[in-house]
Protein backbone atom coordinates (compact mmCIF):
# COMPACT_ATOMS: atom_id res chain seq x y z
CA UNK A 1 0.00 0.00 0.00
CA UNK A 2 3.05 2.29 0.14
CA UNK A 3 2.52 3.70 -3.35
CA UNK A 4 -1.24 4.39 -3.03
CA UNK A 5 -1.79 8.13 -3.54
CA UNK A 6 -3.75 10.10 -0.98
CA UNK A 7 -7.09 11.37 -2.22
CA UNK A 8 -7.28 15.11 -2.83
CA UNK A 9 -10.44 15.43 -0.73
CA UNK A 10 -10.16 15.06 3.05
CA UNK A 11 -13.64 13.50 3.02
CA UNK A 12 -14.31 9.81 2.67
CA UNK A 13 -15.71 8.95 -0.79
CA UNK A 14 -17.34 5.55 -1.35
CA UNK A 15 -18.76 4.34 -4.66
CA UNK A 16 -20.39 1.11 -5.88
CA UNK A 17 -23.34 -1.11 -4.89
CA UNK A 18 -22.47 -1.22 -1.18
CA UNK A 19 -21.29 2.38 -0.98
CA UNK A 20 -23.77 3.47 1.71
CA UNK A 21 -22.97 0.56 4.03
CA UNK A 22 -19.23 0.95 3.48
CA UNK A 23 -19.47 4.67 4.20
CA UNK A 24 -21.30 4.07 7.49
CA UNK A 25 -18.69 1.57 8.67
CA UNK A 26 -15.57 3.50 7.68
CA UNK A 27 -16.84 6.92 8.73
CA UNK A 28 -17.59 5.70 12.25
CA UNK A 29 -14.45 6.66 14.18
CA UNK A 30 -15.05 4.14 16.97
CA UNK A 31 -15.18 1.31 14.45
CA UNK A 32 -12.13 2.64 12.65
CA UNK A 33 -10.27 2.70 15.97
CA UNK A 34 -11.19 -0.95 16.55
CA UNK A 35 -9.91 -1.84 13.09
CA UNK A 36 -6.63 -0.05 13.77
CA UNK A 37 -6.27 -1.75 17.17
CA UNK A 38 -5.90 -5.09 15.38
CA UNK A 39 -3.00 -3.77 13.29
CA UNK A 40 -0.22 -4.00 15.87
CA UNK A 41 2.83 -3.16 13.76
CA UNK A 42 3.67 0.57 13.57
CA UNK A 43 4.67 0.43 9.91
CA UNK A 44 1.54 -1.53 8.98
CA UNK A 45 -0.61 1.11 10.65
CA UNK A 46 1.27 3.78 8.76
CA UNK A 47 0.68 1.97 5.47
CA UNK A 48 -3.01 1.60 6.32
CA UNK A 49 -3.28 5.35 6.85
CA UNK A 50 -2.05 5.93 3.28
CA UNK A 51 -5.12 4.17 1.87
CA UNK A 52 -6.97 7.47 1.64
CA UNK A 53 -6.66 10.94 3.05
CA UNK A 54 -9.64 10.41 5.36
CA UNK A 55 -7.85 7.53 7.13
CA UNK A 56 -4.68 9.59 7.37
CA UNK A 57 -6.49 12.61 8.85
CA UNK A 58 -8.34 10.51 11.40
CA UNK A 59 -5.20 8.66 12.49
CA UNK A 60 -2.58 11.39 12.25
CA UNK A 61 -4.23 14.75 11.77
CA UNK A 62 -2.53 17.12 9.33
CA UNK A 63 -0.91 15.17 6.45
CA UNK A 64 2.86 14.82 6.49
CA UNK A 65 4.93 15.33 3.33
CA UNK A 66 7.21 12.41 4.25
CA UNK A 67 5.15 9.55 2.86
CA UNK A 68 6.19 5.93 3.04
CA UNK A 69 8.89 6.52 5.63
CA UNK A 70 10.75 3.35 6.50
CA UNK A 71 10.81 4.19 10.20
CA UNK A 72 7.88 5.70 12.04
CA UNK A 73 8.20 7.30 15.46
CA UNK A 74 4.91 8.91 16.35
CA UNK A 75 5.44 11.50 19.09
CA UNK A 76 2.86 13.07 21.37
CA UNK A 77 3.98 16.41 22.80
CA UNK A 78 2.21 17.50 26.00
CA UNK A 79 2.90 21.13 26.95
CA UNK A 80 1.61 23.01 30.00
CA UNK A 81 1.28 26.70 29.13
CA UNK A 82 0.74 29.83 31.19
CA UNK A 83 -0.21 31.60 27.95
CA UNK A 84 -0.78 29.90 24.62
CA UNK A 85 -1.49 31.58 21.28
CA UNK A 86 -3.41 29.39 18.86
CA UNK A 87 -2.01 30.33 15.46
CA UNK A 88 -4.60 28.14 13.73
CA UNK A 89 -7.45 30.27 15.06
CA UNK A 90 -8.38 33.16 12.78
CA UNK A 91 -11.20 35.57 13.40
CA UNK A 92 -10.94 39.18 12.26
CA UNK A 93 -7.19 38.66 11.84
CA UNK A 94 -6.79 37.94 15.56
CA UNK A 95 -5.05 35.08 17.31
CA UNK A 96 -6.88 33.10 19.96
CA UNK A 97 -5.09 33.36 23.32
CA UNK A 98 -5.55 30.74 26.05
CA UNK A 99 -4.50 31.00 29.70
CA UNK A 100 -3.34 28.00 31.74
CA UNK A 101 -3.98 25.24 29.24
CA UNK A 102 -2.51 21.88 28.31
CA UNK A 103 -1.77 21.52 24.60
CA UNK A 104 -1.45 18.08 23.00
CA UNK A 105 0.33 17.92 19.64
CA UNK A 106 1.12 14.90 17.50
CA UNK A 107 4.22 14.81 15.31
CA UNK A 108 2.00 15.15 12.23
CA UNK A 109 0.20 18.32 13.30
CA UNK A 110 -2.99 17.13 15.00
CA UNK A 111 -3.72 19.26 18.05
CA UNK A 112 -6.00 19.22 21.09
CA UNK A 113 -6.23 22.12 23.56
CA UNK A 114 -7.50 21.25 27.03
CA UNK A 115 -8.66 24.50 28.65
CA UNK A 116 -10.86 23.26 31.51
CA UNK A 117 -8.41 24.09 34.30
CA UNK A 118 -10.72 26.63 36.01
CA UNK A 119 -13.67 24.22 35.92
CA UNK A 120 -11.48 21.45 37.29
CA UNK A 121 -10.22 23.53 40.23
CA UNK A 122 -13.77 24.68 41.05
CA UNK A 123 -14.96 21.08 41.21
CA UNK A 124 -12.09 20.15 43.50
CA UNK A 125 -12.88 23.13 45.74
CA UNK A 126 -16.50 21.96 46.00
CA UNK A 127 -15.22 18.37 46.46
CA UNK A 128 -17.17 17.21 43.39
CA UNK A 129 -14.62 14.52 42.60
CA UNK A 130 -17.11 12.35 40.72
CA UNK A 131 -17.70 15.12 38.20
CA UNK A 132 -14.09 15.73 37.19
CA UNK A 133 -13.78 12.83 34.67
CA UNK A 134 -16.34 14.42 32.35
CA UNK A 135 -13.94 17.35 31.83
CA UNK A 136 -11.53 14.93 30.13
CA UNK A 137 -13.99 12.99 27.95
CA UNK A 138 -13.21 14.83 24.70
CA UNK A 139 -9.48 14.57 25.38
CA UNK A 140 -9.84 10.85 26.03
CA UNK A 141 -11.70 10.39 22.73
CA UNK A 142 -8.99 12.31 20.86
CA UNK A 143 -6.16 10.34 22.48
CA UNK A 144 -7.83 7.00 21.82
CA UNK A 145 -7.96 7.82 18.10
CA UNK A 146 -4.15 7.97 18.20
CA UNK A 147 -3.72 5.23 20.79
CA UNK A 148 -2.24 2.58 18.52
CA UNK A 149 0.19 5.05 16.95
CA UNK A 150 1.77 7.00 19.81
CA UNK A 151 5.20 5.55 20.65
CA UNK A 152 6.90 8.49 22.41
CA UNK A 153 5.64 11.19 24.79
CA UNK A 154 7.40 14.50 25.49
CA UNK A 155 6.27 16.55 28.50
CA UNK A 156 7.17 20.21 29.05
CA UNK A 157 5.79 23.22 30.90
CA UNK A 158 6.00 27.00 30.92
CA UNK A 159 7.14 28.66 34.14
CA UNK A 160 4.26 30.29 36.01
CA UNK A 161 1.46 28.14 34.60
CA UNK A 162 -1.23 27.09 37.08
CA UNK A 163 -1.98 23.81 35.35
CA UNK A 164 -0.56 20.56 36.69
CA UNK A 165 -0.36 17.01 35.39
CA UNK A 166 -3.59 15.98 37.06
CA UNK A 167 -4.28 12.35 37.92
CA UNK A 168 -6.75 12.09 35.01
CA UNK A 169 -4.04 13.25 32.59
CA UNK A 170 -1.55 10.79 34.08
CA UNK A 171 -4.08 7.97 33.73
CA UNK A 172 -4.77 8.78 30.08
CA UNK A 173 -1.09 9.09 29.14
CA UNK A 174 0.45 6.23 31.07
CA UNK A 175 -2.36 3.73 31.57
CA UNK A 176 -4.66 4.12 28.56
CA UNK A 177 -2.05 4.55 25.82
CA UNK A 178 -0.75 1.07 25.05
CA UNK A 179 2.26 1.45 22.70
CA UNK A 180 4.39 4.05 24.49
CA UNK A 181 8.10 3.19 24.29
CA UNK A 182 9.70 6.36 25.67
CA UNK A 183 8.78 9.30 27.92
CA UNK A 184 10.88 12.50 27.86
CA UNK A 185 10.37 15.06 30.63
CA UNK A 186 12.38 17.75 32.39
CA UNK A 187 13.61 17.48 35.96
CA UNK A 188 10.69 19.37 37.51
CA UNK A 189 8.05 17.24 35.81
CA UNK A 190 9.96 14.06 36.68
CA UNK A 191 9.99 15.18 40.32
CA UNK A 192 6.21 15.70 40.19
CA UNK A 193 5.60 12.34 38.53
CA UNK A 194 7.87 10.41 40.92
CA UNK A 195 6.57 12.19 44.04
CA UNK A 196 2.83 11.98 43.40
CA UNK A 197 2.54 9.08 40.95
CA UNK A 198 5.36 6.75 41.98
CA UNK A 199 3.25 3.75 40.95
CA UNK A 200 3.50 4.94 37.34
CA UNK A 201 7.30 5.26 37.53
CA UNK A 202 7.48 1.78 39.05
CA UNK A 203 5.25 0.47 36.28
CA UNK A 204 7.76 1.64 33.64
CA UNK A 205 10.19 -1.05 34.83
CA UNK A 206 7.70 -3.91 35.13
CA UNK A 207 5.79 -3.64 31.87
CA UNK A 208 6.26 -6.43 29.36
CA UNK A 209 7.62 -3.74 27.05
CA UNK A 210 9.61 -1.43 29.31
CA UNK A 211 9.28 2.34 28.89
CA UNK A 212 12.44 4.44 28.54
CA UNK A 213 12.57 7.44 30.90
CA UNK A 214 14.60 10.40 29.60
CA UNK A 215 15.27 13.09 32.22
CA UNK A 216 16.42 16.27 30.51
CA UNK A 217 17.08 19.93 31.14
CA UNK A 218 15.50 22.86 29.33
CA UNK A 219 16.33 26.51 28.69
CA UNK A 220 15.03 27.81 32.04
CA UNK A 221 15.97 24.75 34.09
CA UNK A 222 19.11 25.10 36.23
CA UNK A 223 18.72 21.68 37.81
CA UNK A 224 17.94 23.04 41.28
CA UNK A 225 15.09 20.58 41.81
CA UNK A 226 17.57 17.68 41.65
CA UNK A 227 18.58 18.36 45.26
CA UNK A 228 15.16 16.96 46.26
CA UNK A 229 15.44 13.83 44.15
CA UNK A 230 15.27 10.40 45.79
CA UNK A 231 16.57 8.46 42.81
CA UNK A 232 17.54 5.39 44.81
CA UNK A 233 13.94 5.14 46.05
CA UNK A 234 12.27 5.98 42.74
CA UNK A 235 14.42 4.04 40.28
CA UNK A 236 15.76 0.49 40.21
CA UNK A 237 18.37 -1.25 38.02
CA UNK A 238 15.46 -2.60 35.96
CA UNK A 239 14.47 0.87 34.77
CA UNK A 240 15.70 2.10 31.38
CA UNK A 241 16.87 5.64 32.20
CA UNK A 242 18.55 8.27 30.02
CA UNK A 243 20.02 11.56 31.25
CA UNK A 244 20.29 14.68 29.07
CA UNK A 245 21.14 17.74 31.22
CA UNK A 246 21.92 21.29 30.14
CA UNK A 247 25.42 22.77 30.46
CA UNK A 248 24.41 24.71 33.59
CA UNK A 249 23.86 21.47 35.52
CA UNK A 250 27.63 21.10 35.78
CA UNK A 251 27.85 24.28 37.88
CA UNK A 252 27.79 24.07 41.68
CA UNK A 253 26.09 26.47 44.06
CA UNK A 254 25.58 26.65 47.83
CA UNK A 255 21.82 26.70 47.28
CA UNK A 256 21.40 23.80 44.83
CA UNK A 257 24.63 21.85 45.20
CA UNK A 258 25.81 20.24 41.97
CA UNK A 259 22.89 18.94 39.84
CA UNK A 260 25.16 16.53 37.93
CA UNK A 261 26.45 15.19 41.23
CA UNK A 262 22.88 14.87 42.53
CA UNK A 263 21.96 12.77 39.49
CA UNK A 264 25.07 10.56 39.69
CA UNK A 265 23.85 8.64 42.76
CA UNK A 266 21.88 6.44 40.35
CA UNK A 267 24.35 3.98 38.79
CA UNK A 268 22.26 2.39 36.04
CA UNK A 269 21.82 4.97 33.28
CA UNK A 270 21.54 3.45 29.81
CA UNK A 271 22.50 6.69 28.04
CA UNK A 272 24.10 9.96 29.16
CA UNK A 273 24.16 12.98 26.82
CA UNK A 274 25.58 16.52 26.77
CA UNK A 275 28.14 16.08 29.53
CA UNK A 276 31.85 16.87 29.65
CA UNK A 277 34.68 14.44 30.29
CA UNK A 278 35.15 16.14 33.67
CA UNK A 279 31.55 15.24 34.52
CA UNK A 280 32.27 11.66 33.50
CA UNK A 281 35.53 11.41 35.43
CA UNK A 282 34.21 12.97 38.64
CA UNK A 283 30.61 11.74 38.70
CA UNK A 284 29.87 8.94 36.22
CA UNK A 285 32.97 6.76 36.04
CA UNK A 286 31.28 4.03 38.13
CA UNK A 287 28.16 3.59 35.99
CA UNK A 288 27.19 -0.07 35.52
CA UNK A 289 24.79 -0.27 32.56
CA UNK A 290 25.95 2.58 30.32
CA UNK A 291 25.40 1.71 26.64
CA UNK A 292 25.59 5.11 24.94
CA UNK A 293 27.37 8.35 25.82
CA UNK A 294 27.45 11.77 24.13
CA UNK A 295 30.27 14.05 25.29
CA UNK A 296 31.05 17.69 24.60
CA UNK A 297 34.33 19.54 25.16
CA UNK A 298 33.97 23.29 25.76
CA UNK A 299 36.62 26.00 25.47
CA UNK A 300 36.67 26.29 29.28
CA UNK A 301 37.13 22.53 29.72
CA UNK A 302 40.48 21.23 30.94
CA UNK A 303 42.28 18.89 28.52
CA UNK A 304 41.41 15.23 29.00
CA UNK A 305 44.31 13.14 30.34
CA UNK A 306 45.61 10.45 28.01
CA UNK A 307 44.82 6.82 28.85
CA UNK A 308 42.72 7.64 31.94
CA UNK A 309 40.56 4.50 31.73
CA UNK A 310 36.87 5.03 32.57
CA UNK A 311 35.40 1.77 33.85
CA UNK A 312 31.83 2.80 33.00
CA UNK A 313 32.82 2.88 29.29
CA UNK A 314 33.44 -0.88 29.19
CA UNK A 315 29.96 -1.69 27.78
CA UNK A 316 29.42 1.47 25.71
CA UNK A 317 28.56 0.60 22.12
CA UNK A 318 27.68 4.08 20.77
CA UNK A 319 29.86 7.14 21.39
CA UNK A 320 29.39 10.73 20.19
CA UNK A 321 31.88 13.54 20.69
CA UNK A 322 31.38 17.25 19.93
CA UNK A 323 34.34 19.60 20.31
CA UNK A 324 34.15 23.37 20.86
CA UNK A 325 37.72 23.54 22.18
CA UNK A 326 41.23 23.98 20.79
CA UNK A 327 42.90 21.21 22.80
CA UNK A 328 45.69 19.26 21.14
CA UNK A 329 44.62 15.68 20.31
CA UNK A 330 41.47 16.07 22.40
CA UNK A 331 39.45 13.32 20.75
CA UNK A 332 42.42 10.92 20.87
CA UNK A 333 42.72 11.39 24.62
CA UNK A 334 38.98 10.84 25.07
CA UNK A 335 39.01 7.63 23.04
CA UNK A 336 41.99 6.40 25.05
CA UNK A 337 39.65 6.37 28.08
CA UNK A 338 37.81 3.31 26.74
CA UNK A 339 38.93 0.09 28.48
CA UNK A 340 40.57 -2.56 26.30
CA UNK A 341 41.04 -6.29 26.61
CA UNK A 342 44.12 -7.37 28.57
CA UNK A 343 44.92 -10.03 25.98
CA UNK A 344 44.44 -8.19 22.69
CA UNK A 345 44.51 -4.53 23.71
CA UNK A 346 41.29 -3.97 21.75
CA UNK A 347 37.83 -2.77 22.70
CA UNK A 348 35.10 -5.20 21.60
CA UNK A 349 32.05 -3.22 22.78
CA UNK A 350 32.36 0.06 20.85
CA UNK A 351 30.49 -0.23 17.55
CA UNK A 352 29.53 3.32 16.53
CA UNK A 353 31.61 6.50 16.84
CA UNK A 354 30.35 9.97 15.82
CA UNK A 355 32.86 12.83 15.94
CA UNK A 356 32.01 16.50 15.39
CA UNK A 357 35.21 18.55 15.57
CA UNK A 358 37.87 20.23 13.46
CA UNK A 359 41.06 18.24 13.02
CA UNK A 360 44.02 18.98 10.77
CA UNK A 361 45.39 16.28 8.47
CA UNK A 362 47.86 15.06 11.09
CA UNK A 363 45.09 14.78 13.67
CA UNK A 364 42.80 12.96 11.24
CA UNK A 365 45.51 10.43 10.45
CA UNK A 366 46.25 9.76 14.13
CA UNK A 367 42.53 9.39 14.82
CA UNK A 368 42.09 6.93 11.96
CA UNK A 369 45.05 4.87 13.15
CA UNK A 370 43.67 4.77 16.70
CA UNK A 371 40.22 3.67 15.53
CA UNK A 372 41.78 0.92 13.43
CA UNK A 373 43.75 -0.32 16.43
CA UNK A 374 40.74 -0.25 18.76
Amino acid sequence: MDDLPLFDSPKLVCEGDDASVTFIVLSEKNLLTKIISNITNNQDRFNFSLGCKYFYNVIYGKPNDKKGSGELKFNLSVSLYKTFKDEKFYRYDETKVFKNVIVFNTSTGSQFIWNRCDDYLKMLTRMEYDGTPKLFKKLQRWLMLHNQLITTITLSYEMGCKVSIYKEIVCLLFEKLTNVEKVTLNANLFYTLATYYLNIVEKFSTNKNKVIIEICGDQVDKGGITRRFKLLEWLTPKHLVQLNPTNSWSLSSTQFGNPIGNMSVYKYYQKISNVSMSDIRYHFRDQIQLKEVCIRCDISERPTPYNDKIESFKNVSTFSFTSFCNHQDCILNVLSSFPTSNNSGKNYSLREVYIYCKEDFRGQKKLLNLLCEV
